[in-house]
């Protein structure tokens, strides 16, 4: 198991031999950059001896790095750490040391029985809540002392925290998954805008689909903010710089006082990239940032393109017992479609590719014959695009 810039917080587990709130390591385990806050063995007995932040195993690795541990409770068991770190572990904070096997000669690294002073879990900015550590909080500029901007060694902090605000690059960054910065500021989140009446229409979120024909055309998209950076750089489809904006809203198409400018959505898959700047001097200081992808279509019906059109068997009566020379014949819709596979199982034959066997209605419909002599049969037929194997089928 590896965890990095993670949170673990507020969890429960209910067991009286094996109830570790936050994480029960059996195997090996590498975490890096870790806060496991407000977790509870619940029901933990002296017997169980189960932590409520961790529990580890003897004979298991176990390195832990720049992380938080405190806070837990691990009932009738240790609080915040049961069982043996590996000799690797260092530049971690603990609350509760009781029950910990600190590495031998790591000591000095570790910041012990004490409080970490964070924040609640909130929305600080990134996809996920995360626990803000306070102005004094001892945690800050705790972390492994890196002496490199470029390589990282094994025991540096992750290059972002988990909401994807950079680190510091040299020097001591900040034990857990939050990162204290002078780019303390984040994309919380993207927001889809009417350009014609700067209204917000709704939040726009990772895999969403966008039909034009229920909102507007004129579209633009806004950058939802966690503080307050001096500019947003956009990356749009493979252009990772499409739009520099200065100054809230901040959006992909620009606005002039809030007076938005369409932004080219248009019908297709995108990809869109948001990095929240200030400036400093001649140098920009990166935030966190964020990237969705999402699916434009002009109109509901251009949703056919996306799903499995119908499939139906054209026979001379209500079943399938036919008498010779008539042969039944597969029938397809699939409007939209840029790459129609059919594939058929007769009877109990095997699967067979029959797209070449297709030949065209018209009005977006492909037709085959059923290849079955006289008797009794079941044929299943289902289509397979190039986005994925729809499941549809039609058996008569």
């Amino acid at each position: 198991m590896h965890l990095r810039n993670t949170t673990i917080s507020g969890n429960t587990a209910r067991s009286t031999l094996a109830g570790t709130g936050g994480i029960s390591q059996v195997g090996y385990a590498q975490l890096n950059n870790v806060t496991i806050v407000n977790n509870t063995g619940a029901g933990n007995s002296a017997v169980g001896n189960r932590g409520g932040g961790i529990q580890t195993s003897s004979g298991r690795v176990t390195v832990l790095k720049n992380r938080i541990i405190a806070g837990n409770d691990g009932g009738g068991g240790p609080n915040d750490c049961d069982g043996p770190l590996s000799p690797e572990s260092a530049y971690n904070l603990i609350g509760d040391r009781n029950g910990c096997g600190i590495p031998s000669g790591m000591e000095h690294t570790f910041r012990l029985n004490l409080d970490p002073q964070l924040n609640a879990l909130n929305n600080n900015g990134g996809p996920t809540q995360t626990h803000l550590p306070t102005a004094k909080s001892p945690v800050l500029n705790a972390g492994f002392p890196s002496t490199s901007t470029s390589t990282p060694s094994m025991d540096d902090c992750e290059l972002r925290d988990q909401r994807g605000v950079p680190r510091l690059g040299c020097g001591a960054c900040d034990i857990g998954a939050v990162e204290v910065t002078r780019a303390d500021f984040a994309v919380a989140g993207f927001v889809l805008v009417n350009a014609v009446t700067d209204q917000d229409i709704r939040p726009l979120r990772h895999g969403d689909t966008v039909v034009l024909s229920d909102v507007v055309p004129e579209l633009s998209v806004r950058a939802v903010m966690m503080g307050s950076p001096d500019g947003v750089i956009f990356g749009y489809d493979g252009n990772p710089s499409v739009h520099e904006d200065i100054g809230a809203p901040f959006s992909l198409g620009g606005d002039v006082a809030g007076n938005y400018a369409q932004a080219p959505i248009a019908e297709g898959h995108h990809t869109l990239s948001a990095t929240p700047f200030k400036v400093d001097g001649m140098d920009k200081i990166g935030g966190g940032s964020q990237v969705i992808d999402f699916t434009v279509l002009n109109t509901r019906g251009a949703a056919d393109k996306w799903e499995i059109g119908r499939i139906e068997i054209e026979k001379p009566a209500d079943n399938l017992i036919l008498t010779a020379p008539t042969i039944p014949k597969l029938i397809v819709s699939a409007k939209h479609y840029s790459d129609l596979k059919v594939s058929l199982k007769e009877g109990t034959s095997t699967e067979t590719d029959a797209t070449d066997r297709m030949v065209s209605l018209g009005s977006d419909r492909w037709t085959t014959d059923l290849n079955v002599p006289i008797g009794m049969h079941r044929v299943t037929a289902g289509a397979v695009l190039s986005c994925g194997i729809a499941p549809a089928a039609r058996s008569g």
